[in-house]
């Protein structure tokens, strides 16, 4: 018996709605993900790059407050998705932007990035701040996040 052999898309999206309220923005459907996908693999691989990527096609992972979601593919479809995903320009009726930050084999793997990456954005931000004040804001709303272990010191 063969395995099947799936690649991950770690993606990253942003709603480039003119609207006020994030919140209501940011939320975005796996299902509406997934037509958006397969009308731009139709428009730019015709009717085969759909057959060929439509068996294994699924978001395994989607978090709207931090906009990222996870792309499962087979392998031999992997070309055709990552190279459909930036074309894709609206969600839900929603102006959205793709762009793909990792390419991983296993959904561990993706998640061992995404811990990785999102320290990485926290450091930038921690960075960024000017004052003791605003570092010490910072430092309380990470602690809400204990359960999680969020540490910004030296890694």
């Amino acid at each position: 018996m063969v395995r099947l052999r799936h690649r991950y898309l770690v993606t990253e999206y942003s709603v480039t709605d003119g609207r006020d309220s994030e919140a209501d923005n940011a939320a975005i459907r796996s299902s509406s993900v997934l037509e958006a996908l397969t009308n731009s693999i139709r428009r730019l691989h015709g009717v085969h790059g759909v057959a060929v990527s439509k068996a294994g096609l699924l978001v395994k992972y989607i978090n709207n407050s931090t906009q990222i979601l996870f792309i499962r593919m087979r392998r031999s479809a992997c070309s055709l998705v990552s190279s459909a995903i930036p074309f894709i320009r609206q969600v839900d009726g929603k102006s959205v932007t793709f762009r793909t930050i990792y390419t991983g084999a296993t959904i561990n793997h993706c998640n061992k990035f995404l811990v990785k990456y999102q320290r990485k954005i926290l450091q930038e931000q921690y960075g960024s701040l000017k004052t003791d004040l605003q570092r010490q804001y910072f430092q309380r709303d990470l602690d809400k996040l204990k359960p999680y272990s969020v540490q910004l010191g030296s890694t």
